[in-house]
């Protein structure tokens, strides 16, 4: 098999006595590097100084075709951090899991184009860390890669990218500045949680998915406009934008989970996507100053819409009989909105002349579907005291 020799930056004997199971570096701070070959098995771990062109002596060091470098861990007090693209030939293709978790004195990081893999929780807690770049070789911010990185204040996701994943920047509340990838299909649940200091983001056309709380409590964001190609608003995901005045769905919008835009007290005016097949509970609850919503009585496609309201007591456990323990009205025309405490229940017989159903040609009158969908069918309780949640299914007549 053919091999080469690298050329490895190292300490002086002493040094390396001190510290056998590693070699290369003599400065007080060190970046761990360790060496795979091309089957993926670990070879050796090094350390290397964080700024590799100070030191001077090295050693051959014999590694074969295929090899690379996971950067592990460190050692000493960093604080500026480059993570290179190669050592003498040995490509940096990873940052591994929890490799700089909790490193209080990193200030800055850049990592070079040639690393695709950051690992979970690579620098969450780094609570002084305020500039980071990204290379334009990664294609995924991992989980809680950047959570509780408390002084980073922008971040610019590079087009390489195509998924932020859970709690990747939970909690960075100094974060005023974001740039998504053009590329970006998912923004996942709780991605941006509590980035109270975020005031703007301009989400790419081609992004489908943003998943539950993934902007809850940005409290300084002040206007969203999400591009024809989402489909989906998760769970309580833009849950208590204090600041948020403003908001366009795209087109493509089916599915705006419960809560999502919940204790927005800004909003003034909302238009409902023509092909929305579901909207939860508690969607648009305690948005204060909503005055007006508007949606379609039609698809897209030109077909009726109508809507089947379902219901679920927080005290039930099961049906037991499929017949409600209660009934509800809802709006000033309580005859279009039986709703009945089961889970996915309806029946014309037993429902009254709706039966939770809500018939085409009403979607057009704001004032009723704000009142359905802000007032009347929230807070509402059971016999026994407890909640009711109502969820929106929309169906084609």
């Amino acid at each position: 098999m053919k091999k080469r020799f690298l050329s490895l930056l190292i300490a002086s004997a002493a040094v390396l006595a001190a510290i056998p199971a590693f070699s290369g570096c003599s400065s007080e701070t060190c970046v761990k590097y360790t060496l795979y070959d091309a089957e993926g098995n670990s070879v050796a771990t090094y350390k290397l100084p964080e700024d590799p062109s100070t030191e001077e002596t090295s050693q051959a060091v014999e590694a074969e075709d295929g090899s690379y470098f996971v950067v592990t861990g460190y050692s000493g007090k960093i604080t500026d951090l480059v993570i290179p693209a190669e050592y003498s030939g040995v490509p940096v293709t990873e940052i591994a899991a929890q490799a700089f978790e909790g490193v209080n004195n990193l200030k800055t990081v850049e990592i070079e184009d040639g690393v695709t893999t950051i690992g979970t929780m690579a620098f969450a807690y780094c609570s002084r860390l305020t500039q980071v770049t990204l290379p334009e070789t990664l294609t995924t911010v991992p989980r809680s890669a950047f959570a509780y990185c408390s002084l980073l204040t922008s971040i610019t996701i590079p087009d390489s990218v195509t998924a932020i994943g859970v709690y990747a920047f939970f909690n960075c509340s100094s974060l005023e500045q974001v740039v998504l990838s053009s590329n970006l299909t998912i923004i996942s649940s709780y991605a941006f949680y509590y980035c109270e200091s975020l005031k703007s983001v301009t989400f790419p056309e081609g992004l489908q998915t943003i998943g539950a709380g993934a902007f809850f409590y940005c409290t300084s964001i002040e206007s969203v406009s999400l591009p024809d190609s989402v489909t989906f608003v998760g769970y309580a995901s833009f849950q208590s934008c204090t600041s948020l005045a403003s908001v366009t769905l795209g087109s493509g919008v089916t599915t705006i989970e419960s809560f999502a835009f919940c204790n927005c007290p800004l909003i003034q005016t909302v238009t409902i996507p023509s092909d929305i097949t579901f909207i939860g509970a508690n969607a648009f609850y305690y948005c204060t100053a909503l005055t007006d919503i508007y949606m379609d009585n039609e698809f897209s496609d030109g077909t009726q819409k109508a809507c089947w309201l379902y219901t679920v007591n927080l005290s039930d456990t099961e049906d037991t009989d499929g017949v409600a323990e209660g009934t509800y009205t809802a709006g000033s025309d309580a005859a279009k909105t039986y709703l009945y405490t089961d889970y996915n229940y309806y029946d014309d017989d037993t429902a009254g002349l709706y039966g939770g159903y809500i018939p085409s040609g009403t979607f057009e009158d704001s004032a009723y579907m704000l009142q359905l969908l802000t007032e009347d069918l929230v807070g509402m309780e059971d016999v026994d005291g407890t909640d009711v949640y109502v969820y929106w299914y929309f169906v084609s007549v």
